[in-house]
């Protein structure tokens, strides 16, 4: 199992929930991975909301026919209940090397099981 930490937060708008508390998987935000190289995917993780931030994570589990990845997010300290805040998501490109070329193997998220679709714009 590889565990890598990417590097470029960026902010954006979302109604789409925000990062789990630390540690917890979460899910990939936008269902999608970039292939970068054969052997190299990145993944979106939400990363926080409300002025805070966390630093997220990926890691990943291979098989002849999957690739399950694992986002996780470390230091976030989620808003209280009651806690006013915009629906703000920070999020993070998070790149994960592979022990072989990805090929025709299919990409799952192990927060929810869904199968990840391949982004063709790198970077977004």
């Amino acid at each position: 199992m590889l565990a890598l930490v990417g590097c470029g937060v960026g902010d954006r708008a979302t109604d789409a929930g925000a990062a789990s508390p630390a540690g917890r998987p979460t899910p990939v935000e936008g269902g999608a991975y970039t292939l970068l190289a054969p052997d190299r995917v990145s993944v979106t993780v939400p990363v926080g909301t409300c002025g805070r931030r966390g630093t997220g994570s990926a890691s990943v589990e291979e098989g002849a026919r999957q690739v399950r990845v694992t986002a996780r997010v470390e230091g976030f300290d989620p808003p209280g209940r009651h806690e006013a805040c915009t629906a703000e998501l920070a999020i993070q490109q998070v790149t994960v090397r592979l022990a072989e070329p990805l090929g025709e193997r299919q990409v799952v998220d192990t927060s929810d099981g869904n199968l990840l679709h391949r982004d063709s714009v790198p970077g977004r």
